[in-house]
């Protein structure tokens, strides 16, 4: 928050200014959410004529959170308004003027036997919550010389709104005070992590990593290898490239320290049969998978994982894979491709074993039922990718917003024993079969809207049931703006 400051000029000549910054509304961006900076207006003066009345400007405080958790600090400064002239002049306030900026309305100065100017309502800061959330200040309007204190909107800090602040105490006699300072929105879950991964279950009410813990700088591949199974909340950053095959415990954050951060090998979230892992995000990296002997991620046996941000290339067997019973996944804003330096494992008979995303293994793990709850929103699919994006079985899989460019490819989406996908506002454009029932199966079902079709063969099957409705707030954008969108914003940032 950048707080410009003033000096009192005598007289008619008094003039503060709040100036308060806030972050794009656009893209959520990987970085950690902020909670809001809230800023309470200017209040405004008493109505009437009044002599040697005073204005007190609005006062401000933000909430500031950093690293996910809130720390409350000091925002406007406090100004006084008008003092007394003669000729009854209002300094600012002229009727239904607007101060901008959360500088204090009408009021200015009083003068004596003079009519006072209308108050001028006053426009708070905007408050950055998760990321550029904006929030409306407080406005203080007054009536015969009483002022009601304005109200203040505390900002969203991630997914999850702020407090409301409380107006100010009505005063007589000339003198207003604004509204009293809203809280900070508090931080949460990344607001690209909306879907599945939002969903309060398993003991876990929103996927958050490792919000509130320590930020720890990962320089070496055995300082990240020392995480595997630890459970404490921390923040992970990776500093510089790093290479090997990597898994991680609950509660972590891991991310790229910049947008050119690089894994060459694998990370992967794998529990066990009795151990499950919960409440894991990834972000703002690349891998590639090339040299790994594995997916270059697996999420298996784990809950509330979050997968944004990050860009997946040449996995030999796939890119991302979520299978055995893993459960309420959101996989948001990235970038799936293969190119010539793609080999395939050993032992695979297929030389053309380009298939990026499976979600359930097999038609006979039977446990996957009731499980695999996945959402894949604003992903690009881009060159090479042969299937798989994503093939899913036993699975309720909502795919919406995506951008499919991978010319050359078998197919898209596939709905295999008992799926059940919701198929949304995505854009396919060059590619052929944008969604099927895999070999005919007769026990998938897709729900199938709003999608963008450009230069498509085959397919595009739907129906055999009503799938599922999602159970979680979510917006889509038209199917002809997808492309552009998805293709300015995935991948690290």
């Amino acid at each position: 928050m950048t707080v410009a400051r003033f000096a009192t000029k005598p007289l008619s000549h008094v003039v503060a200014c709040l100036v308060l910054s806030c972050g794009s509304t656009n893209d959520p961006g990987p970085s950690t959410p902020s909670g809001g900076t809230t800023a309470t207006g200017g209040a405004s003066a008493s109505g009437g004529a009044v002599t040697g009345g005073t204005t007190s400007g609005g006062s401000s405080s933000g909430g500031v959170t950093q690293g996910g958790s809130p720390t409350p600090t000091t925002g406007g400064t406090v100004t006084t308004g008008g003092g007394t002239s003669t000729g009854g002049q209002s300094s600012g306030g002229s009727s239904g003027g607007n101060a901008a900026g959360g500088a204090a309305g009408g009021g200015g100065q009083l003068g004596t036997g003079g009519a006072l100017g209308g108050a001028g309502s006053a426009s708070g800061g905007t408050n950055a919550g998760g990321k550029g959330g904006a929030a409306s200040g407080g406005k203080a309007s007054s009536t015969g010389g009483t002022n009601t204190g304005g109200t203040a909107r505390g900002g969203s800090g991630g997914a999850t709104s702020g407090s409301s602040g409380t107006g100010g105490n009505p005063t007589t006699g000339g003198i207003s005070s604004g509204g009293s300072t809203g809280k900070g929105g508090s931080a949460g879950m990344p607001s690209a992590c909306i879907g599945w991964a939002s969903v309060d279950a398993e003991g876990v009410a929103r996927t958050t990593g490792g919000e509130g813990g320590q930020v720890i700088q990962i320089t070496t591949a055995e300082q990240l290898k020392s995480y595997r199974r630890d459970t404490t909340p921390l923040i992970l950053r990776i500093m510089n490239d790093l290479t090997g095959e990597f898994e991680l415990g609950s509660n972590k954050t891991v991310e790229g320290a910049t947008n050119n951060i690089t894994i060459h090998g694998s990370l992967s979230f794998s529990g066990t049969t009795t151990m499950t892992l919960s409440n894991l995000i990834v972000r703002n990296l690349k891998i590639d998978a090339v040299s790994s002997t594995e997916d270059g991620m697996d999420v298996r046996f784990a809950h509330h994982v979050c997968i944004e941000h990050c860009e997946f290339v040449n996995g030999p067997d796939g890119n991302l894979d979520v299978v055995s019973e893993a459960n309420y996944v959101t996989i948001a804003y990235n970038k799936f491709y293969y190119t010539s330096a793609w080999k395939p494992l050993p032992d695979e008979t297929s030389a053309n074993h380009r298939f990026s995303n499976l979600v359930g293994s097999s038609n006979t793990t039977e446990l996957d039922r009731g499980k695999l709850k996945v959402t894949f929103h604003h992903n690009w699919w881009a060159d090479g990718v042969v299937e798989r994006m994503p093939r899913v079985r036993f699975g309720d899989v909502h795919v919406f917003n995506n951008y499919y460019s991978s010319a050359g490819n078998d197919y898209c989406i596939a709905g295999g024993k008992e799926a059940r996908l919701v198929v949304e506002n995505n854009y396919f454009e060059n590619v052929a079969n944008p969604h099927e029932f895999y070999d005919g199966d007769t026990t998938a079902q897709i729900k199938a809207s709003g999608n963008e079709y450009v230069n498509v063969t085959g397919l595009k099957d739907s129906g055999q049931g009503a799938s599922f409705t999602p159970p979680y707030p979510y917006s889509l954008d038209p199917g002809a703006s997808v492309k552009a969108n998805v293709m300015a914003n995935v991948g690290p940032r």
